[in-house]
């Protein structure tokens, strides 16, 4: 994205969230989406990934950067949908990158603040320009008159081109690459810094570009329905105040539609308790998971849905755990979704496994 993309971009971030205080809150729970990122923390030969939503972290898994590795990661993705709908982030540790505080005339933030850097890595760090990645930003505060705070994070290129070299064999094409020690802020910074080369970068497209345009046009559109908005409830409530009116001649077509409401929900509340009493209980479920699983074996993931379990977690004997589920009258089709491996820091049977919860009829209260 060139300055005059960027800018108009930041213009856009800023003016929204200054005047997001203006839009009723009803439009605001329409259009507002959290979205969290998936952080790839290189370490060794493995990868780790945490998922982050409102800053609150989730560990994914750790996955060895081989075949093994890739076959899990495409097991996860094909069962977690946040997988197609967030950014992942390639989060850099203190041993292959650094950051360092420079300070720059006035002058050098007025035309391409990378190009200039690239002209001074041989002087402010030991590498030479084509040893490194590196991007530059410029901070808000100001040494003096006369020099400007500019933050810079660098990384050996043969460290971050094999991971992402990597990462493209399993179809996963992160957006950004940053610094742990200064990791972007992607809910607050209005400029953030990449590290990622260009050819590891999703291309963007003409129609994502209109896309954000588009939104953009949105934005101004709900700035101006928020000015309208009272006007238009003082002429609603005037039309109200005639409707009231005219209500009190139709007292009888108020009785039938009340009677229809009534019979509505109890349709619905019928559905709910048959649905409910279809299949057992989460609570009965949990419990007997909870008996069935020995001491020894521990799970880090669990998801229920639509009768169907998953769980994934490390055991001494992983393909004892068929068996175990089995012969529980609650639980059928219990299969593995991915091979057994075997953690080498634990000893321990990696697994993850996937099973059917059995319908009955459950006792339901009657509704009075």
């Amino acid at each position: 994205m060139n300055n005059l993309g960027r800018s108009i971009r930041d213009f856009f971030r800023w003016w929204g969230s200054e005047l997001a205080f203006l839009v009723p809150e009803p439009l605001k729970l329409i259009f507002n989406e959290d979205k969290g990122e998936f952080i790839i923390h290189p370490e060794g030969d493995f990868i780790r990934i945490v998922y982050v939503l409102n800053g609150k972290e989730e560990e994914i898994g750790v996955f060895e950067l081989n075949e093994l590795g890739k076959a899990e990661y495409i097991a996860f993705a094909e069962n977690d949908i946040r997988s197609e709908q967030s950014d992942f982030v390639i989060r850099l540790s203190a041993q292959d990158a650094i950051e360092k505080i420079i300070f720059l005339p006035p002058a050098a933030a007025e035309g391409d603040l990378q190009q200039v850097v690239s002209y001074e890595i041989d002087k402010l760090t030991p590498f030479r320009t084509e040893q490194v990645y590196f991007a530059a930003r410029r901070l808000n505060e100001r040494d003096s008159e006369h020099q400007i705070k500019v933050q810079l994070v660098i990384a050996p290129r043969e460290k971050l081109d094999t991971v992402c070299k990597e990462l493209r064999g399993w179809g996963l094409t992160p957006s950004v690459a940053d610094f742990s020690g200064a990791p972007n802020n992607f809910k607050k910074d209005y400029e953030i810094y990449n590290l990622l080369p260009e050819w590891a970068r999703a291309q963007d497209h003409m129609l994502a570009q209109v896309a954000n345009y588009a939104v953009y046009g949105l934005l101004l559109i709900l700035f101006i329905a928020a000015l309208a908005v009272p006007v238009w409830r003082e002429a609603r409530a005037v039309e109200q105040l005639k409707d009231q009116i005219s209500i009190v001649g139709k007292e009888a077509s108020q009785v039938q539609n009340l009677r229809n409401e009534i019979e509505q929900r109890q349709e619905k509340t019928a559905r709910l308790l048959a649905k409910k009493t279809s299949s057992a209980s989460i609570v009965e479920m949990l419990e007997k998971l909870s008996k069935l699983i020995a001491n020894d074996t521990w799970l880090k993931h669990l998801r229920y849905s639509d009768g169907k379990l998953q769980i994934q977690g490390q055991s001494p004997t992983a393909s004892s755990l068929i068996s175990v589920l089995e012969g529980a009258d609650i639980f059928n089709s219990v299969r593995f979704v991915s091979p057994v491996t075997q953690d080498r820091r634990t000893g321990l049977e990696r697994f993850q496994i996937s099973a059917e919860i059995a319908k009955g009829e459950k006792n339901a209260s009657p509704t009075r």
